[in-house]
């Protein structure tokens, strides 16, 4: 039975990881308070967080980060 979860990172290559540090470096040079990244299951599928005080606040930060 396959085990379900993460694929690993012998299973992509680093091309994404640097992608998504330098997603992460341009927010923080933004000024864009980005707390998080982690790969999801799906091989290519990244997820990232932002929090900004306030709801006018995180939807800006949001809006730009993408």
């Amino acid at each position: 039975m396959k085990k379900s979860g993460s694929i690993g990172y012998s299973n992509i290559s680093s091309v994404a990881r640097e992608i998504v540090e330098e997603h992460l470096d341009l927010c923080l040079a933004a000024g864009i308070n980005h707390e998080g990244i982690n790969a999801e299951v799906a091989k290519g599928q990244w997820e990232f967080q932002i929090f900004g005080k306030g709801s006018k606040k995180a939807a800006d930060q949001i809006w730009m980060a993408r």
